[in-house]
């Protein structure tokens, strides 16, 4: 199951010094253009010089898309959300990859709807635990939004077991850095385990001639 959506490359210069990438995601998950970058952050009503779209703002954007009709959203209605508290951040989930099944097939099920996912991931990639700067293990919560538009399976070769095969489970990972992976695809694992991700936002946009036929009727 593979989503028609292209990725949007964070603009140079950055609107908000950290970069974009929370506005480019929603953009990809929308289908808009990169051209409408700065639309996000207006609808947001923040001047993105100074402040990066967090999950808060996030929120804010898709209700109101979805007040105008453009968007309609899932929120916390996915078969596996633990609710996070301040020992678990969200990205991780109480159990991170242990439930990989599980979610897995709620990425699938969404998918196969046409439901885009959006989602909190540490974009270094090293996991919930790694070496603080003073080199104490110190624990890592999310700092970059990435896209979700794709899921499958693979039968692979077990390189301890000649003949043998497993089937492996990937996710199609969208990334507007210019220094990240782009557009890619991830083992399931190995992205929960690295990057977190656990927590997914589903958006379904509504068709664009859609919005127009109600909006004609509505004027």
């Amino acid at each position: 199951m593979v989503l028609d959506r292209q990725r949007v490359e964070q603009p140079l210069p950055h609107l908000h010094p950290g970069g974009d990438c929370g506005a480019c995601a929603l953009c990809c998950a929308l289908g808009w253009p990169a051209e409408r970058v700065a639309d996000i952050y207006a609808l947001a009503e923040i001047d993105p010089a100074r402040a990066s779209l967090t999950e808060f703002e996030m929120r804010r954007i898709l209700d109101s898309l979805q007040y105008r009709e453009q968007v309609i959203e899932d929120w916390d209605n996915a078969p596996v959300m633990p609710r996070p508290d301040d020992h678990y951040p969200r990205c991780w989930g109480y159990t991170g990859e242990s439930l990989s099944t599980e979610w897995f097939q709620s990425v699938r099920l969404h998918l196969a709807d046409g439901w885009v996912g959006l989602t909190l991931v540490l974009f270094a990639g090293t996991g919930e635990w790694s070496l603080g700067p003073n080199g104490e293990m110190a624990r890592f919560d999310a700092d970059h939004w990435v896209v979700i538009a794709g899921a499958q399976t693979r039968w692979e070769d077990v390189a301890a077991v000649p003949g043998a095969k497993r089937l492996t489970r990937y996710v199609r990972i969208i990334c507007s850095s210019r220094s990240g992976r782009g557009d890619h695809w991830m083992e399931v694992d190995e992205f929960l385990r690295k990057h977190g991700g656990f927590r997914v936002w589903w958006v379904r946009p509504i068709p664009p001639a859609l919005v127009a036929r109600r909006e004609e009727k509505s004027a």
